[in-house]
């Protein structure tokens, strides 16, 4: 299973995964003083998903890096679909103090995701 980078998300990205797929997608970082809220929204029954916030300080690292050197894992919890019925998940940040943030969608069945994110200064 390829890794699969969609890109930076500067407002809002729809897509289709492939299943099983591992997929990264590059997230704006808020300066100190900003604020970013995320929404992640599927419009089915049958998407199925763990959506994972990492976090790096290495500004040559690869998006779609495995290597736990490179990338960590965010604090923040991101409900992802279960192949149950429509649904969305939503988390705030702020005072982020890492370069770089990317989500890891790794599929369990074919995913349809609308991701959204906006920030703001204070």
């Amino acid at each position: 299973m390829a890794a699969k980078n969609l890109g930076l998300i500067h407002d809002s990205y729809t897509t289709a995964l492939a299943n099983p797929s591992t997929t990264y997608v590059e997230l704006p970082v808020p300066s100190e003083a900003g604020y970013m809220g995320l929404h992640i929204q599927w419009d089915d029954g049958t998407s199925a998903a763990a959506i994972t916030l990492e976090s790096s300080n290495d500004p040559r690292a690869l998006i779609t890096s495995t290597s736990a050197e490179d990338w960590g894992t965010e604090s923040n919890t991101i409900v992802g679909p279960t192949a149950s019925a429509a649904g969305s998940s939503s988390t705030n940040l702020g005072n982020i103090g890492m370069l770089r943030l990317r989500l890891k969608i790794v599929t369990t069945a074919v995913t349809k995701l609308r991701i959204r994110a906006n920030w703001r200064m204070s």
